[in-house]
């Protein structure tokens, strides 16, 4: 007569063996089974597994800076701050609030353009010199809890996702 393995009312194996005297293979074999099947299948495991997976919000935790960088003239760069505020990178490197405000409701549509348009998927910067070497580049930058990207092209070029983006920045920020 087999013996059923089950886990929460569920058939799981059978194990084959008789009810008069099972062998030391057949014990193992039955170990295995229960462990396996209370440890993939019980109710108690997968909802432990869903509760503590870790949830990223890419577009709630996302500061954007955008500018200018390189080349003959002095870099300039401005950061729109997850709270709507607007940020400028001063001589020594380091931001200072600008006192002006943008919509967070603006913030979180050109994050989710920002992760969920091309930009992300463009390389960081183009791999062919730019045809001035002291040409500056434009560059945007997106950082979030889930990670960052950064790219840069030639003041004026760029492929269209970069264009739009770097636009939309300029537009919102004015």
């Amino acid at each position: 007569m087999d013996l059923p393995v089950t886990t929460n009312g569920r058939h799981f194996a059978s194990l084959g063996m008789t009810t008069a005297m099972p062998n030391a293979a057949s014990l193992w074999r039955a170990t295995l089974c229960a462990l396996f099947a209370a440890t993939f299948w019980s109710t108690p495991v997968r909802a432990q597994r869903s509760a503590t997976a870790v949830h990223c919000d890419k577009v709630g935790t996302t500061t954007i800076t955008f500018g200018r960088t390189g080349g003959s003239i002095k870099p300039a760069a401005l950061r729109v701050n997850v709270d709507g505020s607007l940020s400028q990178r001063m001589d020594g490197g380091d931001f200072a609030a600008t006192g002006r405000t943008i919509a967070r409701d603006a913030v979180a549509g050109l994050a989710h353009l920002a992760w969920s348009g091309g930009f992300t998927r463009l390389p960081t910067a183009p791999t062919k010199p730019t045809r001035n070497p002291d040409a500056a580049r434009d560059f945007i930058e997106i950082q979030s809890a889930c990670g960052h990207k950064h790219v840069e092209y030639a003041g004026g070029e760029g492929a269209p996702a970069f264009r739009e983006l770097l636009a939309l920045l300029q537009a919102i920020t004015r």
